[in-house]
């Protein structure tokens, strides 16, 4: 990819993490912090593969929803 491109899927990842953040750090006031975290990190690493073996801009989703759910386990903690 040339630089365009790897700067937009840069910020779509951050996007992500800051919304993951919030978001899933609210969640866990609803549902608990410890449960919130796990089921964050078992999501966040089923997207793993998705996130590793895409190489074109199709991995724009993979990544938003990778650093969201990785954003979201920081989130309990703020």
């Amino acid at each position: 990819m040339d630089a365009t491109n790897t700067t937009v899927v840069t910020v779509i990842g951050q996007i992500g993490a800051l919304l993951g953040g919030a978001t899933i750090g609210y969640i866990s006031t609803l549902a608990g912090r410890r449960l919130t975290m796990m089921t964050a990190c078992l999501i966040g690493g089923a997207l793993v593969p998705a996130y590793i073996f895409t190489r074109s801009l199709r991995i724009i989703a993979p990544v938003f929803f990778e650093q969201f759910f990785v954003g979201g386990v920081w989130g309990p903690y703020v």
